[in-house]
């Protein structure tokens, strides 16, 4: 998984995670507090291996790439000093994100960034942390970086940090060496295969399941985001409150999750109708799920494809109805999705990455209806506010990847008591992305209407028992 991650990466879809965080006004002289930054950096994010770890390419491309300590690490390489120009608002700040959305990672440094962002209106200062979707998923990467932050002004550490080990100074794997380990690798491919065939009628399972489902499979329909994309991004940003979306998940036995769904799907009927006629069919959303047994896996995810209802007019339909959609994907996934993960390692590294090239550079994007129209991710973020070098964190907003052929992103994550949504798209595909939140907002203020009046329609108890069970794997969707 992290390596598909390396092949899928052309030179117009860098394959970059972002998490703006904003912090509020602090006595400190920016310079000072550029230091203290940079120490807590070291002190504290420096001790998760991959963060001090390169990638080592093996010959011909016939295994996945390794990591290997970079006895060379350079702090002053990925945590950078930066100061927006005026007025330093909000657009200026999007604008910044949006040049390092659109700029790749070098492959010979460790693939991670930290820029401290200075002249934001107000005396507020901006973190941008920038880690390739190689090194870690949306969870993942949260995770390490709350390591940067505390729960009070003082600065006391969550959990005593110990300083990082030097790397041993130690030569990089020779290409005989790589090209014998891959050697071993494609030798037990064929013999994995056929024991996964045998394995409980795994393959039996799996075909039957294709062609039972492919009637019931999520059809997507063609939208302007979907296509060839240009190197360009922008950026744009919303945020609602967790209580007002909680109170909908109440009314409506649902989950966070749904409530999501349903808010995206207003507002990409909105941004859709437009001065026209409104969507008359579901578009369909890839929602990354976060799988149980992380362990030291970098991307422990996996994929659902889900209806989202753009097409129904009142917001308490929308919100029944992306419930239901959900609950499908998901029993689609628990079917085929084990199988299909497990088949994935038995192909060739450098016939994936090949075939991700010759994509991009035929623009085969336009030459097909899409698989799915948008990427709509829910990461979970800190309950509590944080501090950070002294200064409170007032808001987080992430931002996730662009593909070729899929040019809209919507990621949000939770931060005491705000849901913030990010939005990221290629202009050419999305030239107005700033109406996307905004209408996420009106959205959700809808839905709290919708599901607090009388026009809110309760849910049958078959569908609050689903909706229970769904609330239960909430590490999985949340």
């Amino acid at each position: 998984m992290d390596a598909a991650f390396l092949y899928a990466e052309t030179a117009n879809a860098p394959l970059n995670v972002i998490a703006a965080v904003v912090l509020e006004p602090s006595s400190t002289e920016p310079a000072a507090r550029f230091e203290t930054l940079r120490a807590q950096v070291a002190s504290r994010l420096l001790p998760h291996p991959v963060l001090r770890e390169k990638l080592v390419e093996v010959p011909l491309g016939l295994d996945h790439p390794r990591w290997i300590a970079d006895v060379r690490f350079d702090l002053d390489d990925h945590v950078h000093r930066a100061v927006l120009r005026p007025p330093g608002g909000e657009a200026e700040l999007d604008r910044y994100i949006a040049q390092l959305a659109e700029t790749p990672l070098r492959r010979d440094r460790p693939l991670w960034e930290i820029h401290v962002v200075e002249g934001l209106a107000g005396g507020r200062t901006a973190l941008v942390a920038k880690m390739h979707h190689a090194a870690a998923d949306g969870v993942g990467g949260v995770g390490m970086l709350a390591a940067l932050f505390d729960r009070d002004p003082d600065g006391k550490e969550l959990v005593p940090v110990a300083a990082p080990p030097e790397p041993r100074e130690e030569a990089p794997p020779s290409s005989l060496d790589l090209l014998g380990d891959a050697a071993w690798a494609l030798g037990g491919r064929p013999l994995r295969g056929v024991s996964r065939l045998l394995r409980g009628g795994t393959g039996a399972r799996l075909l039957r399941a294709a062609w039972t489902r492919a009637p019931g499979l999520p059809s997507a329909p063609s939208t302007p985001w979907n296509g060839p994309i240009s190197g360009r991004r922008h950026v744009a940003t919303g945020s609602v409150s967790l209580d007002d979306v909680r109170a909908i998940k109440r009314a409506a036995a649902a989950t966070v999750n749904h409530v999501v769904l349903a808010a995206c799907a207003g507002a990409l009927r909105e941004h859709l109708a437009g001065d026209g006629e409104p969507p008359g069919e579901p578009l369909v959303a890839a929602v990354p799920m976060a799988l149980d047994g992380r362990g030291d896996a970098a991307n422990a995810l996996s994929v659902l494809l889900v209806r989202l209802p753009v097409h129904l007019a009142r917001a308490v339909d929308r919100l029944a109805a992306a419930r239901e959609a959900s609950l499908e994907a998901m029993r689609l996934h628990e079917e085929i999705g084990p199988q299909l993960r497990e088949w994935a390692d038995l192909g060739v590294p450098a016939l994936f990455a090949g075939a991700a090239q010759l994509y991009h550079r035929l623009g085969l994007a336009a030459l097909h209806a899409p698989i799915h129209n948008v990427t709509i991710s829910n990461v979970p973020g800190p309950p509590e506010p944080l501090w950070c070098a002294g200064a409170r964190v007032a808001s987080c907003h992430p931002f996730g990847p662009i593909y070729d052929g899929w040019g809209l992103n919507l990621t949000v994550m939770s931060y005491a008591g705000r849901l913030g949504i990010g939005a990221v798209a290629c202009p050419e595909r999305v030239p107005d992305l700033e109406r996307i939140p905004r209408a996420f907002e009106a959205s959700v203020a809808g839905l709290l209407r919708a599901t607090g009046g009388a026009g809110a329609q309760p849910a049958s108890s078959a569908s609050a028992r689903r909706a229970k069970s769904v609330d239960s794997s909430a590490r999985k969707k949340r």
